[in-house]
């Protein structure tokens, strides 16, 4: 919307559309399509185009590096239990937990499409303060779970840390995310 959010959502309920979302530049909104061409002219409306949907990638393939490249070989011990992600042994981050820099008064902000589960991660999640959807309601399963990655490497990296996660299904719920994250007053 180009003029104000509230001018094209009157525009959008007036064409028979039904709004999803909105966020600072954007509405979503269910629209027939015989009232595009309309709303197109419109002056509240700039463009109209399908959103972009996020989705999990579920299990990604990861080229390794080609023979003849230095890498970086680090032994792998066998764990049980809560587990210490790698990151901390790659960035020699338990050196600077001893120093004293572990995250204390630092918010962080994770946004992802999906956080299921986290009560089984529990114990590797001591810096999660909560999981919300992105306008801040009750976080509702989506079926995925590739945030936890994430989360567990950042209580890892950072253990006195507060992170705050929302989930995004659209970029207008990533652009509401980002604002109420912000309003939290979230360092990263």
């Amino acid at each position: 919307a180009s003029d104000s959010a509230d001018a094209a959502t009157s525009a959008i309920t007036a064409a028979g559309g039904v709004v999803v979302s909105t966020a600072t530049g954007f509405v979503v909104a269910e629209v027939p399509v015989s009232s595009l061409m309309s709303l197109g002219t419109h002056p509240s409306i700039a463009y109209i185009r399908l959103p972009q949907r996020f989705t999990t990638m579920g299990n990604v393939e990861v080229d390794r590096p080609a023979s003849g490249l230095s890498t970086l070989s680090i032994p792998l011990e066998t764990q049980s239990g809560t587990v210490t992600s790698e990151a901390v042994t790659y960035t020699n981050a338990s050196a600077w937990h001893t120093a004293g820099y572990t995250g204390d008064g630092v918010k962080i902000g994770v946004i992802d499409y999906g956080f299921d589960d986290t009560g089984s991660y529990a114990a590797d999640l001591g810096c999660l303060v909560e999981v919300k959807n992105a306008n801040n309601t009750t976080y509702t399963t989506t079926g995925s779970d590739d945030g936890i990655p994430a989360l567990e490497t950042i209580c890892d990296m950072a253990p006195d840390a507060e992170v705050y996660a929302r989930h995004v299904a659209d970029e207008s719920q990533f652009y509401t995310a980002m604002d109420n994250l912000a309003a939290l007053n979230v360092d990263i």
